[in-house]
């Protein structure tokens, strides 16, 4: 069985797509191929690719791939039958790495064809050399390399950097939920009787914790566990819920599944899932999590203390304290054990340090520790021998401890702990079984060992130098390795928010990366000296491609802008005006037409937030004119012009981007989709929102699918632009898109619009669900009711809140929000009027309220049948006939 519990035949399939991708690349492409592939399997050896120049030709007299201390080479061919017959070409590619690098210890070379059943002679050659020269050599053929990547389908930087090369592996990625895969079992782990208890408890009760002291082994118990009951669930997922607060915010994190990203909880309600939460040190709200463990779903939770029952995890047994001191060792001698043991209590992650200290001091030194604490059996002797313990620890490891103190956290990018700590160094704490179960780009110290560390401050010098190091890591990874180098980024943020606070700029080089994150207070160190900040930026760092440069600062002045518009309004406007000299600086720099367009639109961007829309409208129109048109340009124009009551020349815009949206997909990002049928909510667009619907519903459902699982606010802006027209025609797609959306996220309902959004989607669905399942339709319009109460008032949100209050048959109280408006000439108005006059029995007033909007609606222009469908869906709800047989209101 493979590390990722793949079925059998799962995994031939995905072997033989993989040689299939890897045979499609030849030359130097396998090479640049080859270059992430080593450095994931020598993970803790900094690999220097030499056999491409800058322009991507092969270079014939160098090695392909050397380790910074030239111990570990690596040869790439794309050649056929590389190891076929004689094997002259990786025979004459290990005496090219002796000749040039004599103290290489280790060769890899790489094949993309599948080597034969018989290159047994070559092997043999191999053994007969290594035997001579004292160099292993490692033999890649695309079998090899297939089931490498297979094992590797879990770690998400990885595979981002290779599927630019493989198609396949993103497909692979999107059929299973490998964003949150199950940690793979540690070989030493022990086993225990509790892990019978444990999983009947799993399969009795749809939560269950797990709880004790740090180091009892709770984590590994649970592991087992999980690995057991994976048959049994359509997906068993990991979280290190360290930094989760509420139930609620699960909504916002995705699994990669059948072909999208989709919400934690939306998956839980939808799949049969084992969910385990590692760690969780808030008071969670667990009958929140009733909702979404309808399927047969459950719950795992590891956390030091519980108030709630559930499984406490405490010392081990003898039996089982003397397998852990085993792993590797002589067996401990008795009298020590009896010490080790008690003095121990049983707490497994001491017993483990002290088995692997013994192999590196001996059975009879770590006695004397063990004699000096005696046999008292209490927390305190425990404590001490801990200490004692650790204090070895420090004398072995001294220097990575301090780059974890310096560093602030105890999760670290494993490349950049092997950059700056140097070969082994990841190995090395492994075996002293300092590190706890993370993914294989992280490095994560146990809690008990960073608190030890945090206990004392880093060597200054040591610390500046890890400084020096971490921020020439950044800038060194941002070019070939954007992957990883985002991923770095976004474990570090605090760290790199520290650095940037303490003057340093050159971090600030990833800000394009934090877009997708909370840039927090980064934004404003970066920009409370934008001129400074730009220089740095465009002139500091000329080894950085000037798209990354330009995006750098773009993200800056964006997230700054968002900041202060949601409680400075006139600092924001401020602040963009000064946007537009910094984009006038950016655009005076030399760079591609592609780069150039970009900031311009940025600038007609800030131009428009400055209320200076004339100058933004014809910068906009001057970006359409020319050789580089933008898509996200012809939005915005279309919103300045909606804004100005143009709606007929802002459909056409509309209209260009959907008609390129289909003839050309790949030009349009599904972003653009989606905020453009959002944009059809506005005002003069919404006569409109119809024919858009009629037209374009086909690119709409295609562009939510691959969304509307995310948790993100997108998908819901466009539903509920388009719930309306579907709610008419198309009921069975509103409802089975419904069925896919997760809870709202919590930047959804921060804004009134955003409430809106949902509480217009939430009347259409509870109106198509009112007769089938009317308890769901009432939830619905309670929730409608309940956010639309805490928005500032005007007419749009006033008749949301009232049609749902009509649904509810609550007619006073509809009437009441609507008698404290004139009405101000709105069609709605009177047609939601009409219909709490119709509730409470007073036909006649209704059937005048009714009249007024037939006339209003003729006035205006705006289609009857609209009008008509909803007097006759929400009067159909009332006991009145008078008004619900002939509403007037015929096309």
């Amino acid at each position: 069985m493979n590390q990722l519990g793949l079925l059998p035949s799962i995994e031939d399939s995905y072997r033989r797509r993989i040689i299939i991708d890897l045979q499609g690349l030849s030359g130097a492409r396998f090479e640049r191929f080859g270059y992430p592939l080593i450095d994931k399997i020598c993970v803790s050896t900094v690999m220097l690719p030499r056999g491409l120049n800058p322009e991507g030709a092969p270079v014939k007299t160098v090695i392909d791939n050397i380790s910074a201390d030239t111990s570990v080479a690596a040869q790439y061919s794309s050649e056929a039958s590389y190891f076929a017959g004689d094997a002259h070409k990786p025979k004459a590619d290990y005496s090219k790495v002796r000749a040039r690098h004599p103290s290489a210890k280790t060769i890899h070379l790489l094949s993309n064809d599948v080597a034969p059943v018989n290159f047994t002679g070559f092997l043999e050659w191999v053994k007969n050399r290594s035997a001579t020269d004292g160099v292993k050599v490692e033999t890649w053929d695309a079998m090899r390399i297939a089931d490498f990547l297979i094992d590797q389908l879990h770690d998400e930087p990885f595979c981002n950097t290779i599927s630019e090369f493989m198609r396949c592996i993103e497909i692979f990625r999107s059929e299973y939920a490998f964003s949150q895969l199950l940690p793979r079992l540690r070989p030493e782990y022990v086993r225990r009787p509790e892990e019978a208890d444990l999983r009947e408890l799993i399969e009795q009760q749809r939560i269950t914790i797990v709880h004790g002291l740090s180091g009892t082994g709770k984590s590994d118990l649970c592991c087992a566990v999980a690995w057991g009951l994976k048959p049994k669930f359509e997906a068993v997922a990991w979280l290190d819920a360290r930094d989760l607060k509420r139930v609620e915010d699960l909504g916002s994190i995705s699994l990669h599944r059948f072909g999208a990203p989709q919400s934690l909880l939306g998956f839980l309600q939808r799949q049969r899932v084992l969910l385990v939460l590692d760690n969780v040190e808030s008071s969670l709200e667990l009958r929140s999590f009733d909702a979404w463990l309808q399927n047969g779903s459950r719950i795992l939770i590891t956390q030091k203390t519980s108030e709630l029952g559930g499984l406490k995890l405490e010392g081990m047994r003898p039996e089982e304290a003397r397998e852990i001191l085993l792993n590797g060792n002589e067996p401990c001698p008795e009298a020590i054990f009896d010490r080790i043991f008690q003095s121990t209590g049983g707490h497994a992650l001491t017993l483990s340090l002290v088995g692997r200290l013994s192999r590196r001091y001996g059975w009879a030194e770590l006695n004397s520790d063990t004699l000096e604490i005696g046999n008292l059996y209490d927390p305190s002797s425990r404590d001490n021998l801990r200490q004692r313990v650790l204090g070895r620890v420090e004398a072995l490891v001294s220097t990575e401890l301090d780059f974890l103190r310096w560093s602030g956290t105890a999760d670290l990018d494993r490349a950049l702990v092997s950059h700056v700590l140097g070969v082994g160094s990841v190995a090395n704490l492994n075996d002293l079984n300092l590190l706890t179960r993370s993914t294989d780009d992280v490095v994560s110290f146990h809690e008990i060992i960073a608190n030890f560390a945090n206990s004392t401050s880093a060597d200054g010098t040591r610390a500046t130098n890890f400084k020096t190091m971490f921020i020439a890591y950044l800038q060194r990874s941002a070019l070939p390795k954007q992957a990883p180098f985002f991923a770095c980024v976004h474990r570090h943020i605090a760290l790199i928010n520290r650095l940037i606070g303490e003057g340093e700029k050159a971090p600030a080089l990833l800000y394009s990366a934090f877009s997708a994150n909370d840039p927090g207070n980064v934004a404003q160190q970066c920009v409370k000296d934008p001129a400074g900040f730009v220089s740095e930026i465009m002139d500091g760092h000329p080894h950085v491609p000037m798209k990354l440069r330009c995006l750098t600062v773009v993200e800056a002045m964006e997230r700054e802008y968002l900041r202060l518009i949601t409680s400075q309004k006139d600092a924001a406007k401020e602040f963009a005006l000064h946007s537009v000299a910094t984009f006038d600086e950016l655009l005076s720099k030399p760079m591609e037409q592609d780069d150039q367009a970009l900031l311009l639109h940025h600038k007609a961007k800030a131009l428009n937030r400055a209320d200076k829309r004339d100058e933004a409208e014809k910068l906009y129109r001057d970006i359409l004119a020319g050789p580089k048109p933008l898509n996200q340009s012809r939005l915005q124009l279309a919103r300045i012009l909606e804004r100005r009551d143009e709606g007929a020349k802002a459909a056409d815009l509309i209209r260009e981007v959907l008609r390129i949206a289909r003839t050309d997909p790949e030009s349009v990002p599904t972003t653009i989709v989606l905020e453009v049928f959002g944009t059809l909510r506005h005002g003069s667009l919404l006569p409109f929102r119809d024919e858009f619907a009629r037209e374009f519903s086909d690119i709409a459902v295609t562009h939510l699918e691959k969304t509307i699982t995310t948790g993100f606010e997108q998908p819901y802006f466009a539903l509920a632009s388009l719930a309306s027209f579907w709610s008419e025609n198309d009921a069975a797609q509103l409802l089975r898109l419904f069925k896919e959306l997760p809870v709202p996220p919590a930047s959804l309902l921060r804004n009134d619009s955003g409430r809106a959004a949902v509480a217009e989607v939430y009347l259409h669905v509870a109106e198509l669900l009112q007769s089938d399942v009317p308890d769901t339709a009432d939830s619905l319009r309670s929730q409608v009711i309940e956010e639309m109460m805490k928005v500032r008032s005007n007419s749009f949100y006033d008749h949301l809140r009232v049609r749902a209050l009509l649904g509810r048959r609550e007619y006073g109280d509809a009437e009441q929000i609507l008698r404290a408006r004139s009405g101000d000439g709105n069609v709605w108005h009177f047609v939601w009027l009409a219909c709490a006059l119709d509730g409470q029995g007073r036909s006649d007033e209704a059937a005048d309220t009714v009249a007024t909007a037939k006339a209003l609606a003729t006035e205006k222009g705006l289609r009857l049948w609209m009008v008509e469908s909803q007097c006759r869906v929400l009067f159909g709800l009332s006991n009145q006939p008078s008004v619900r047989v002939d509403t007037g209101l015929a096309t």
